[in-house]
């Protein structure tokens, strides 16, 4: 008896007592593709539940950018600390962008990617 054989008898076994999914386990790709749906349903529907999480909390607006003031009445260490806050800040928002810039292209390449 050749593997093939076999195969389509154990096939014939299963389905005789009943279970309907043997041959499409024994296929093999059928699980493989049930497992990809099922992830990427799961994916998507927690972007889903934590994108709306954050329109309900109000995260999903950027915050305002708090730009120090200085003072005609501030003394000249203080003036030098606002200005070095400045320029933090500003470093701060370029990393934030390129961030946002690389998780949307990590997301390109996600999406690209074919789970193995």
């Amino acid at each position: 008896m050749s593997g093939g054989e076999s195969l389509q008898s154990r096939l014939e076994k299963f389905e005789s007592i009943g279970a309907s999914p043997a041959k499409a386990k024994l296929d093999g790709n059928y699980r493989k593709e049930i497992s990809d749906e099922a992830y990427e349903a799961v994916r998507r529907r927690k972007e889903q539940d934590v994108q709306e999480r954050q329109e309900r909390e109000g995260i999903a607006k950027k915050p305002e950018r708090w730009v120090p003031v200085i003072n005609s009445t501030d003394s000249e260490e203080v003036i030098q600390l606002k200005k070095r806050i400045q320029k933090k800040e500003e470093e701060i928002q370029d990393m934030l962008k390129r961030l946002d810039a690389f998780n949307a292209k990590l997301g390109q390449v996600a999406d690209s990617i074919v789970p193995l």
